[in-house]
């Protein structure tokens, strides 16, 4: 389990630079508040400002009423990366908050660093992030379409393509969401340059195997609680979000919002189609498992018809598949997947990124 992204928000008495000139940078009249960038936006820094690592996105911004507001993502600044962390969320938004308040050169009261320190500072919202290991025959799209299904008429679900994956949204922004999608979509393809796992080592690559595999096999669940649920949860600081409070929170999330299981009917062809990547061949595949004769659709005759056959059977008896015989019987059988079963322990398969990070952080600071 992982807090991932939070909004916090708090008064400060004073406030200065460390060349004594005003944080204020500009001024938004319809606002009727003063921001240190952009308003709509969030704005990088150098993320070594922080921790020596890459950069980190975050938005901080100073009202006109003397009250600090900063959103975002805890586990990507402490650690370089948001796959998994800690739900100790009393002690990591404060480190977060004093840090990014350092790397602006604020120079806030003595009563307002305590404060901050303390966990005393209003909690707006909190994502608080797990994982839902999905049986070896259910991919993520059966899922969340099983789970569109379910609840469509009991919840306000959504269901939609974001970055060409499907994502569910349950229940109403800026009260409570709880959201399942594939977090293996969420960073570039393991083949790409430019993935968050570069090479360092001759076993890098099995250990970027090893990270898509776990995120292939795993739904990301996130309880997405805003101001209105803290309140009726009667939670006011971020002293209040201890280990054991925001795993009672997580839970809670999940057993309110989602049935206790599902149960999916599927067929012992169901992973096998899920193994072969190339499109033409699975439809191929599928048409052989339905009964259909493959070698009526070449002209066997034809050399070139039956080079195309010999090319496709070659191809799909790597995945136990011999197009030339006939189609072995289909059955079916019934899965559960059990959502109270989420894990809630911090992956050690990301514990080397972390742990490499973390020496990135040290090489910088010498």
């Amino acid at each position: 389990m992982a807090i991932d992204t939070f909004t916090v928000s708090f008064p400060f008495k004073s406030a200065s630079s460390k060349n004594g000139k005003t944080p204020y940078i500009k001024a938004n009249k319809e606002k009727d508040d003063i921001l240190s960038k952009d308003f709509d936006r969030s704005f990088s820094l150098p993320f070594n400002k922080l921790n020596n690592v890459d950069k980190a996105r975050y938005a901080l911004r100073i009202y006109r009423d003397k009250t600090i507001q900063i959103r975002c993502s805890a586990a990507s600044i402490l650690q370089g990366h948001n796959f998994s962390g800690s739900n100790d969320a009393a002690t990591i938004i404060p480190k977060v908050v004093l840090a990014i308040i350092k790397s602006h050169g604020l120079i806030l009261d003595p009563e307002t660093m305590l404060q901050i320190a303390t966990g005393n500072m209003e909690i707006r919202e909190l994502h608080i992030a797990g994982y839902l290991p999905l049986p070896d025959t259910v991919t993520h799209h059966q899922l969340y379409q099983r789970v569109s299904d379910a609840m469509r008429h009991s919840h306000h679900v959504d269901q939609y393509l974001q970055n060409k994956h499907p994502t569910i949204y349950i229940g109403q922004r800026q009260t409570f969401i709880l959201v399942l999608y594939d977090k293996g979509c969420d960073v570039p393809k393991i083949h790409h340059k430019r993935w968050i796992f570069e090479p360092r080592t001759k076993d890098w690559p099995e250990y970027k195997k090893q990270c898509a595999d776990f995120l292939d096999r795993h739904a990301r669940i996130e309880a997405r609680y805003y101001l209105k649920q803290f309140q009726r949860e009667k939670i006011l600081t971020v002293a209040d979000l201890s280990k054991e409070r925001v795993k009672e929170l997580f839970f809670k999330a999940i057993k309110n919002n989602l049935p206790p299981t599902l149960t999916f009917e599927i067929s012992n062809t169901t992973h096998l189609l899920n193994q072969i990547p190339i499109p033409s061949k699975r439809i191929a595949t599928q048409l052989y498992l339905a009964g259909h004769d493959l070698a009526n659709s070449f002209d066997l005759d034809n050399r070139n018809h039956q080079n195309q056959f010999n090319s496709l059977r070659k191809d799909l008896l790597q995945y136990g598949i011999d197009i030339s015989t006939p189609a072995p019987a289909v059955t079916g059988k019934n899965v559960v997947v059990d959502f109270s079963k989420a894990e809630i322990r911090s992956h050690k398969v990301f514990r080397r990124l972390t742990e490499f990070r973390a020496a990135q952080r040290e090489r910088a600071d010498e």
